[in-house]
């Protein structure tokens, strides 16, 4: 029995009250009913306690057990997240029920996806290209002004550099070393037989050769 039939049911039984050949007052008041008591339908018709009992039951039983089939598929069967290159999907599934589905799209490592606020406020705090292009002017000018720098005193290096030998060598002889001139006219060779050599500079050769020692013998110009 559907509500709507039940409804018209406990509607005649209200209407029999009203249409009852005596009034309220004129009953006899009762704490119980018996199956075989009746109330009266109008239309001349009656329909007996157990009878209306029957279909007020069989109507709550019916709407319990669809309240029990609805809550039954409405158990959690399964949740799934499966995110992919530029989207993320969550799909829920119910018993008695199609799943539900829901996809969003997601930042990763090869896809750029949501821009957050935080990523909004970066970019409004970056440089305009045009403060970019003057920074960029300014330090190449500087750059260049370092360069020309470096340049012009390698160039000055040079310079001081250059007459050092003619001060330091004539021909063969080293001229001085702090003031004082170490050798003569001529080659100095140095040889040695793979061990270590002592070198010695002297006013001139002594009586007694070290072995394994050089003997350097200073100028006298």
């Amino acid at each position: 029995m559907t509500e709507q039939e039940l409804q018209s049911v406990i509607n005649a039984v209200l209407s029999s009250i009203k249409t009852n050949s005596r009034s309220i007052g004129q009953l006899t008041g009762v704490q119980t009913l018996s199956d075989s008591d009746c109330f009266e339908v109008a239309g001349g018709r009656k329909i007996a306690y157990s009878v209306l009992r029957d279909l007020i039951f069989a109507a709550a039983k019916t709407k319990l057990e669809n309240m029990q089939t609805d809550i039954a598929n409405s158990v959690l069967q399964s949740v799934s997240f499966d995110a992919k290159s530029s989207t993320a999907t969550l799909t829920i599934k119910q018993k008695g029920y199609d799943a539900i589905t829901v996809s969003v799209p997601i930042a990763t490592d090869s896809h750029s996806g949501i821009m957050t606020a935080a990523d909004k406020n970066k970019l409004d705090n970056m440089y305009s290209k045009q403060e970019i292009d003057a920074a960029a002017d300014e330090l190449k000018e500087q750059v260049g002004d370092t360069v020309s720098g470096v340049i012009t005193r390698i160039n000055n290096l040079a310079t001081v550099v250059n007459d050092k030998q003619d001060k330091l060598v004539s021909g063969y002889n080293i001229k001085t070393v702090n003031g004082q001139s170490l050798l003569g006219q001529g080659d100095v060779s140095i040889t040695s037989g793979g061990g270590g050599a002592n070198i010695k500079v002297v006013d001139k050769m002594p009586d007694a050769i070290e072995p394994g020692t050089i003997y350097l013998i200073k100028s006298e110009d």
